[in-house]
């Protein structure tokens, strides 16, 4: 199906250097496309800054050598733990040789958000709650090292600056934090439920049972240990010596708290974590067709609702330096299906995935080739069977364009006949292989 349905992408985008975007020359356009294409794969915000002088230091600090060392140095930075008091003495369990290491750690972070802050400018900066608590992380930070303080407060702000930094980590909290939100009403029943029980324990319990339900408090603590079963059966021993209708309470309280409200909590939370899970992936899916929709307005320089040779090579060298002239050629002519001399919006929607080719060895290509295509989403069984056909005719013009690039002026009316051959064959043993009952005994044929 097609790909993209909204038009007239990036009027949401704030052109760079304050001009129209017909006014931006193609060099820039194919490097805001390759930022945006980048932005859009890993599910980022494409409403910052486009001006080319940030777009550098944007990319600099998603550079992959770049993260890495931030983790690193927010892993060392709680490894400290393990210098100061009263794990450690002498050097290191001075305060201003703790706050030297500090500096040091602090340095590489702070210069981090300040280029993140720098390059996507502060609207979009400060959109993200993550980011404004980092700033505010950050200055309290330097707050304790400039200032004599006796609480050490940057000891509980240290696991902040991994959790910042990694993405898996904070996506998680995200969700964590999304379905923790759903668990307050039923934490609310459930605290009733002690409260009451509570209250009824204490009124007939607490002659017989001073230590379980003597005071409302310790009727509380004590039933709510029981939600856990830690202390059953030695809380209800001494009410069921006193009186066997005793054990009425306990068993309603357990059936009611332990195995309804409990079990509706955990069923509450894994709802709203797998909502908050699908919702993410809609954004992130929403983002990714957005930098494709205005990655192709960007690189449709006549407008004219089509991608010209000239415009794609450009593009490329943007996204994939690494690539050749003659590689580059290819991956147009893959995604050109039609052999029209260009490239329309459907076709422009496997632009990404046949960007990854590398032609280091032709079953690295038709491997990516395979995996890129089977991330197409199907909706009916119908929709299903055609997209298969359209997946397999791309992965064999893939294939073929490829070795042609490879081998140039080879002849692949052979491998047309042996393609052909090969599926005949695949079918024969399809029947072969099926299995075959003849007289309750099973048959399995092989080749």
């Amino acid at each position: 199906g097609t790909l993209f349905k909204a038009k007239d992408t990036l009027k949401v985008l704030k052109p760079p250097y304050g001009v129209k975007w017909g006014d931006v020359s193609p060099y820039d356009r194919s490097v805001i496309a390759s930022v945006l294409i980048n932005d859009g794969m890993h599910g980022r915000d494409l409403e910052h800054d486009l001006d080319l002088n940030k777009l550098a230091i944007y990319k600099f600090t998603y550079r992959r050598w770049w993260h890495r060392s931030m983790v690193i140095i927010a892993v060392f930075n709680l490894l400290l733990a393990f210098l100061e008091p009263p794990c450690a003495k002498g050097l290191c369990g001075n305060v201003l040789a703790m706050k030297i290491f500090e500096i040091l750690f602090f340095a590489p972070l702070t210069m981090d958000a300040a280029l993140k802050w720098y390059s996507r400018g502060s609207e979009v900066y400060f959109r993200s709650g993550w980011h404004r608590a980092m700033i505010a992380v950050l200055l309290l930070s330097w707050l304790w090292v400039f200032l004599p303080m006796t609480i050490r407060i940057q000891r509980i702000l240290r696991p902040f600056y991994l959790l910042y930094h990694s993405h898996s980590l904070r996506k998680f909290m995200n969700s964590f934090l999304v379905a923790l939100k759903s668990i307050t009403y039923v934490g609310t029943v459930v605290l009733f439920h002690v409260f009451i029980f509570a209250v009824i324990g204490n009124k007939f319990f607490g002659n017989v049972s001073p230590d379980e339900f003597g005071t409302f408090y310790k009727s509380v603590i004590s039933l709510f240990t029981l939600l856990t079963t830690a202390n059953y059966p030695d809380v209800m021993v001494p009410a069921y010596h006193h009186s066997q209708w005793s054990f009425l309470f306990f068993f309603f309280y357990l059936v009611i708290g332990l195995f309804l409200f409990l079990n509706l909590a955990l069923a509450s939370v894994f709802n709203s974590y797998k909502e908050a899970v699908e919702l993410n992936l809609k954004v992130y899916r929403t983002r990714a067709k957005r930098a494709l929709q205005a990655c192709f307005e960007l690189l449709d320089f006549m407008k004219e609702g089509k991608i010209r040779p000239a415009a794609f090579e450009m593009f490329i060298q943007k996204l994939k330096p690494e690539l050749s002239q003659e590689e580059a050629a290819a991956l147009f002519r893959i995604a050109d299906m039609s052999d029209q001399g260009f490239i329309t919006m459907d076709d422009f929607g496997s632009l990404v995935i046949l960007s990854q080719v590398s032609f280091k060895t032709l079953e690295e290509e038709e491997k990516n080739q395979r995996v890129g295509e089977g991330a197409i989403d199907t909706e009916t069984p119908t929709e299903a069977t055609g997209e298969y056909q359209e997946r397999a005719r791309r992965c064999y013009r893939c294939l073929q364009i490829m070795l042609e690039a490879k081998f140039p002026g080879t002849n692949f009316h052979v491998m047309e006949t042996l393609v052909d051959a090969s599926i005949v064959i695949n079918l024969i043993l399809l029947i072969l292989l099926d299995t075959v009952h003849d007289g309750g005994q099973e048959i399995m044929f092989a080749t």
